[in-house]
């Protein structure tokens, strides 16, 4: 993909509102030499949409759409997903891309045991999965032609589980071996999962604040005290390298400091 950004492009991004996705989105758009690209900012927060598309404005002139959407709501999922791709076009673009980033911590506080509501799992579940899903397969229906690319916000905890993060990584799990398994059938689109190490986002500090296991708690608050929690812009900026290098074994898991 060394030519990824040359491309016009038709590119999606959840979670775009803040964090790392935000940062992501703003990345993505300075990079691309094609500014006959679209950049499409899915979130639940329209206002915080608004305001990453502003920030991309003062440094990419790319076309910026926002897509309000509860990807947690599974009754609304095949209509967001049309929503996302309607503006696709194989005139118009030579490349698509979609950038799973959008989730969520779920409940950290109380014990993995005493979980025991099916709807409470059940929407965790469509948020942080099936979502994901769904946006993937529709996306290869729409995109069925020319370089296409799906990249995983992964994390290390899809292989170094802690306690009271069953259901976050369990979902990160998942998420990694779809993709793994989908490029068996792709070959010929562009995979990648990305752990992209602790950073300074709401999520890690609600981690930090309201783990209830203790050992996990723990851990977090000497990731802090020990300096060793990024920013987001560190992160993402290894992100753009990857995919700027294009070295990485497709559907790859590759974390941070690989």
């Amino acid at each position: 993909m060394a030519a990824f950004f040359t491309r016009s492009t038709y590119c999606i991004v959840t979670g775009a509102s803040g964090g790392l996705g935000r940062e992501l989105a703003i990345q993505l758009s300075r990079e691309w030499s094609a500014t006959d690209s679209t950049i499409v900012l899915v979130s639940r927060n329209i206002s915080k949409l608004q305001e990453t598309k502003e920030m991309i404005a003062k440094s990419s002139p790319i076309n910026v759409t926002i897509v309000p959407a509860d990807l947690g709501d599974l009754a609304c999922l095949s209509d967001v997903s049309t929503k996302i791709l309607d503006g696709y076009s194989s005139e118009k673009y030579n490349q698509a891309a979609i950038f799973h980033n959008a989730g969520s911590v779920g409940d950290i506080v109380t014990p993995t045991a005493d979980q025991t509501d099916p709807a409470a799992i059940a929407q965790y579940l469509t948020a942080n999965y099936t979502s994901m899903w769904i946006l993937t397969t529709r996306f290869l229906s729409y995109v069925k032609t020319g370089p296409r690319f799906i990249m995983n916000m992964s994390s290390m905890v899809a292989k170094m589980p802690f306690g009271g993060g069953v259901v976050y990584a369990s979902i990160k799990a998942a998420r990694n071996v779809f993709l793994e398994a989908l490029a068996i059938e792709h070959p010929d689109v562009r995979m990648l999962s990305y752990s992209p190490g602790s950073c300074d986002t709401n999520m890690f500090r609600t981690a930090k604040n309201e783990a209830g296991f203790a050992s996990t708690k723990a851990f977090l608050e000497d990731l802090v005290r020990n300096n060793q929690v990024l920013s987001v812009a560190e992160s993402i900026s290894k992100l753009m390298d990857l995919i700027k290098e294009d070295k990485f074994k497709n559907a790859a898991i590759v974390d941070y400091y690989d």
